[in-house]
Parts: C-alpha cells; sequence; structure tokens
C-alpha cells in the first residue's frame, strides 16, 4: 500500500513544483491529481440515512409484507466485507453484506415487491 501523504505536505510539494516550472500552483496540482491513481475506491451503494426495503414472510401464520428500513452504519469487517446495518420498521435491526443488496435488501421498493412476488410464486408451486 502506498504511503499517504499529508495535505499540506502536497500543498507544499504543489507549490515548489509551481516555482520551478514557473507556472500556476493551481495548474500543477491539476496536473498531479491527475497522475494520481485512484485505487482502494469504494462506491457505496447506499449511504447512512438512505431508506431500504427487504421483504419479510414471517410464516403461515403472518401476511409477507414489504418491511421499510433506514441505513444507520456503514462499515467494512475485518474480512474487507462490506456491511449495512438497517434498522427497520417492523422493529428488527439487520446487519446486511453487500452481496444481500439485490437479493434480500432492495435500494427500491419496486424491486422489493417484485421479489416478494417471486417468493410468494414459488410458495404455491
Amino acid at each position: 500500500m502506498a504511503d499517504l501523504i499529508s495535505r499540506k505536505a502536497l500543498f507544499k510539494a504543489f507549490e515548489r513544483a509551481a516555482w520551478y516550472n514557473n507556472a500556476d500552483r493551481d495548474e500543477i496540482a491539476e496536473e498531479i491529481l491527475l497522475q494520481i491513481p485512484t485505487v482502494n475506491a469504494v462506491v457505496l451503494p447506499c449511504k447512512v440515512g438512505d431508506t431500504v426495503y427487504t421483504p419479510q414472510d414471517f410464516g403461515e401464520e403472518y401476511r409477507p409484507f414489504v418491511d421499510i428500513g433506514k441505513v444507520f452504519a456503514i462499515g467494512i469487517d475485518e474480512r474487507n466485507t462490506m456491511w449495512v446495518s438497517v434498522r427497520y420498521e417492523s422493529g428488527l435491526t439487520y446487519y446486511h453484506t453487500s452481496d444481500d443488496i439485490g437479493k434480500t435488501m432492495f435500494l427500491t421498493r419496486e424491486e422489493a415487491e417484485k421479489a416478494l412476488e417471486g417468493r410468494e410464486e414459488n410458495a404455491i408451486d
């Protein structure tokens, strides 16, 4: 893993490069930043405060429904697996992994309802 450089050190490097090249510091900064690779970047599927949806089916005594939840935390565990913590209106709290998104947790209500319909159809067959 590459060493991290502080903002202050980077700013000084930009100023030195600009002085040596008799150029504008912002021009040099832009040139350098464009050459820095963006590795290990994580694109989050959602953010804290987002609404997510999970189909719930608690058995024959209960009617299946789509539970609405709010993301309250996002993190990465020691195995580098991203997790999303959600508090649902039903009172449940789940810790979903990134693999759950699109399978058991959905970013739109429509996707969750479609998954719930698929479960109901499979249960009838």
